[in-house]
């Protein structure tokens, strides 16, 4: 195909066929062009070479070369105290044919595939590697009978007389003349080269850090007086009678900062809560409410400085703990005002009034409606999360009883045994609003109604009396007696009845 790429005319010698614009003929001559051309003349060349290099006579040259140095460096190794040379590792004819083999194999290799990317086997490799060592050993034992001949020469010039003396000052120029080449040598003026750089990056990098050190201190100032003008804002909001002191850094031991209190004009570092227990220490000059406030405020600050950059999630983990009515208020509001700054605000409370009051107080001023509650229980594998109706857990006993029968008696799926207890509840809570100085607050419905008996007609109608008896019948039968199958059609009487007597106004509208 490569010889046949040559041959250029304007059509085929066999079909007659025009061959100028086949993209086939196109695709052959660029294939076999000036590149692929020039790769088989240096594989070509390369061919040549073990031939040449591991030849019979080269190799039986080289270990005629290596048997004379070892034969005259054994005489003059004792006549001059030389060191031994080092030992070849290998007989090169007996290793030097191995190795033209292998890399006669491996170019073979790539003359079969001339546009794939060769390599030698691993067999290969070694015996190259093996050949490599005893080349370099080669090398040195030369370089060392170079260095030899120079005290060799010394002695025959001299003579037997005065070659130790001359021998020693020889070796102790050879040494000096060995060490010299050391020293000007390439690896020795590279770690020099290296080290005079790494002294220059190091004097830039004293430089920069100082400079960073710089813009740190300059940078942690205005921060932190930032911070502790936002703190003390809070405070003031809060209605404390403490500020916090200028804050300033401390870098012993690491970055950080030392701030303390001005208590009705008295100074309290921060740094003595620890250690120091008095009537002046921090410890004992907070309160617990103090302390909530000021953690809260010092949170408030952190949350205030991020609210620009990053305004994701903040979560607040009861943080009205240990605060009076006031200061309930005022974290109300800021928490308001935290919900307007961003995507999401979560709090966390024991106290549900505290939270019906940031819940209504959301609804009510900032016209959203994406807030929600919900309920946290302990569960057998963890705690569970439910939906929670807020405005439920708040009511009173007796808007509850109400909204429950109201349920029950539009058929919102109350249970009955709900709708009795809540009923029973409700009557007895009517009774004794209109009769505030005549019942306990232990006494039962049924026992209000004996109480009461003998005024029927005076302070209670017939038809109240006997309403009221009715539902306390079927109240007070259904609740003692829970293993009897409900009647839902006279429990729903009943919780009509009931809120026909606690609720006139709905029996009006119905009207």
């Amino acid at each position: 195909m490569g010889k046949g790429a040559a041959y250029k005319t304007a059509s085929c010698p066999y079909c007659a066929q025009k061959t100028t614009d086949l993209a086939l003929v196109g695709a052959y001559e660029k294939y076999f062009g000036a590149a692929y051309k020039s790769l088989l003349r240096r594989v070509e060349t390369l061919a040549a070479r073990p031939d040449e290099t591991f030849s019979t006579t080269v190799l039986r040259q080289l270990g005629e070369d290596i048997a004379s140095q070892d034969s005259h460096w054994r005489y003059w190794q004792a006549v001059l105290d030389l060191q031994p040379l080092p030992p070849v590792p290998a007989d090169p004819l007996v290793l030097g044919p191995k190795v033209r083999a292998a890399l006669q194999a491996a170019i073979s290799r790539k003359r079969g595939a001339m546009l794939e990317e060769a390599h030698l086997s691993a067999s290969e490799a070694a015996l190259a590697d093996e050949w490599n060592r005893l080349a370099g050993v080669v090398t040195a034992r030369n370089e060392q009978v170079v260095e030899a001949l120079v005290l060799i020469t010394l002695h025959k010039t001299k003579g037997a007389s005065t070659a130790d003396k001359e021998l020693a000052n020889a070796r102790r120029a050879h040494e000096t003349l060995k060490e010299t080449k050391i020293r000007f040598g390439k690896t020795v003026a590279r770690l020099c080269d290296q080290y005079i750089e790494q002294q220059r990056l190091r004097n830039g990098a004293v430089k920069e850090r100082d400079r960073l050190g710089d813009e740190i201190t300059r940078y942690s100032n205005s921060v932190l007086k930032r911070y502790g003008t936002s703190i003390n804002s809070y405070l003031k909001r809060f209605g404390t009678t403490f500020s916090l002191t200028p804050v300033t850094k401390n870098m012993r031991g690491g970055a950080g900062a030392e701030w303390g209190l001005l208590v009705l004009g008295d100074r309290v570092s921060s740094a003595e809560g620890a250690k120091v227990r008095g009537p002046r220490c921090f410890r004992s000059t907070l309160s617990a409410g103090d302390r909530t406030a000021l953690a809260l405020a010092f949170y408030l600050s952190v949350v205030s400085e991020e609210a620009g950059a990053n305004a994701g999630t903040v979560v607040l983990d009861d943080p009205m703990c240990s605060l009076d009515g006031h200061r309930r208020t005022i974290t109300v509001k800021i928490i308001l005002e935290l919900a307007g700054k961003f995507e999401q605000v979560i709090v966390l409370s024991h106290d549900a009034s505290f939270l019906g009051r940031i819940y209504r107080r959301h609804r009510k001023h900032l016209k959203r409606k994406d807030v929600k509650t919900l309920l946290l229980s302990p569960g057998v594998s963890g705690s569970k999360v439910h939906e929670w109706d807020i405005d439920e857990a708040l009511l009173r006993p007796f808007e509850k009883n109400c909204s429950t029968l109201m349920k029950f008696a539009e058929g919102y799926g109350t249970a009955v045994d709900a709708a009795r207890k809540s009923t029973r509840e409700l009557m007895e809570f009517w009774m004794r609003m209109n009769y505030p100085l005549k019942f306990k607050y232990s006494d039962s419905l049924g026992g209000m109604l004996g109480q009461i008996e003998g005024e029927v007609g005076s302070s209670l109608s017939k038809d109240m009396y006997d309403r009221l008896s009715d539902i306390n019948d079927v109240a007070t039968r259904q609740h003692h007696d829970t293993d009897e199958e409900s009647d839902r059609g006279e429990v729903l009487t009943m919780v009509s009845n009931a809120l026909d007597i606690v609720l006139p106004e709905r029996r009006m509208v119905e009207q």
